[in-house]
């Protein structure tokens, strides 16, 4: 019988094992982090909203204390401005017999924790009319899960298909281009030519949800565009990097991956206001300020210029992949810069 013994088949498949480690270790261990990073994000503490509160009873305060509500005495001018900045969730107060909510508006978790809180307070007074308006800064009452979720997705899909390609394309043709002829003008010219790919695929994205899911849009539709093509830009520059760097495809698709798990983990894209240790991680990853950026422009209807520092910071990120890959290239051709 031609081929080898089962037990050398076995033996050298064990040594195939024992010879990639990474890849056995990537395969148990990463599941249960993918498990605890979703736990600590679905399973954080309720979320203890902050209400200002204006003319209103000793019992109701101390009733919204007892329910992990924050309660800030204030008027209703310097409460305006707060809800503005996005400092204060709500803003309750009296006003002939009948109450006032403002909610801020952009958050639905924040929304419903208060709006709990106020029927538990008149819950716990017994009060025979638990009425009150409710106004908002920011969206409508109809607002929900996709309208808070629907920026972060968008800047995040943007970000991780624009990786994924970027970095196939700009490894297949790292492979075959001299690079001792002009490594910087080839790096322009894809970069340039990647950057009209990602416009058309911002604004396909943006689009489609906007006109055809129908999520909430508030603001400026050309600044939420120009967040999402810097996103982009960022994947582009960030894809070129990885090409550049790895040399396997092991480590093409673990670096791909890594990426993509920490972007969506720690941008923000899900509610994760009381995990503070996931919101410190979140500073280094450019996603987090463009999911930041196109809530500040759909929801909360701000202008491309009120959220400039975050587009700054996407170019900062940009401006240095670039300077990473030209400094690769240039020492993988064995040229002075």
């Amino acid at each position: 019988m031609n081929g080898w013994p089962l037990s050398e088949v076995i033996r050298f498949v064990l040594q195939s094992f024992w010879k990639n480690p990474i890849i056995i270790i990537f395969m148990l261990i990463t599941p249960l982090l993918l498990i605890f990073l979703s736990s600590t994000v679905l399973q954080e503490e309720a979320y203890e909203p902050t209400i200002g509160v204006e003319e209103i009873s000793e019992r109701m305060q101390a009733s919204l204390l007892q329910q992990d509500v924050n309660v800030e005495q204030t008027s209703t001018a310097m409460a305006l401005n707060k809800l503005s900045a996005g400092e204060m969730d709500a803003f309750f107060t009296l006003e002939n017999q009948g109450g006032l909510l403002i909610l801020e508006g952009s958050k639905p978790h924040a929304n419903y924790s208060t709006n709990l809180a106020l029927n538990k307070m008149y819950a716990n007074l017994s009060a025979d009319d638990r009425a009150f308006d409710t106004l908002y800064l920011h969206g409508t009452s109809q607002n929900n899960w996709y309208d808070y979720i629907g920026p972060g997705l968008i800047a995040f899909l943007a970000f991780a298909f624009t990786l994924i390609c970027s970095a196939m394309l700009f490894s297949r043709q790292v492979q075959t281009y001299e690079f001792h002829l002009n490594g910087t003008r080839f790096i322009t010219i894809y970069f340039l030519l990647f950057s009209i790919l990602s416009l058309i695929q911002s604004l396909l994205i943006l689009s489609y949800s906007i006109y055809q899911l129908d999520m909430y849009f508030a603001g400026s539709f050309w600044g939420a565009l120009l967040t999402v093509w810097l996103i982009s830009l960022v994947a582009v520059s960030l894809g070129m990097v990885v090409a550049a760097f790895t040399r396997t495809f092991f480590q093409f698709g673990f670096t791909i991956f890594a990426i993509h798990l920490t972007q969506f983990y720690f941008s923000g894209i899900l509610p994760s206001e009381n995990v503070v240790w996931m919101n410190r991680i979140g500073l280094f990853m450019p996603v987090s300020y463009s999911v930041e950026a196109l809530r500040d422009i759909i929801i909360r209807n701000e202008h491309f210029m009120d959220i400039s520092t975050y587009g700054l910071i996407l170019i900062i990120f940009i401006a240095i992949s670039l300077r990473l890959v030209g400094y690769q290239l240039r020492k993988q051709a064995n040229v002075a810069p």
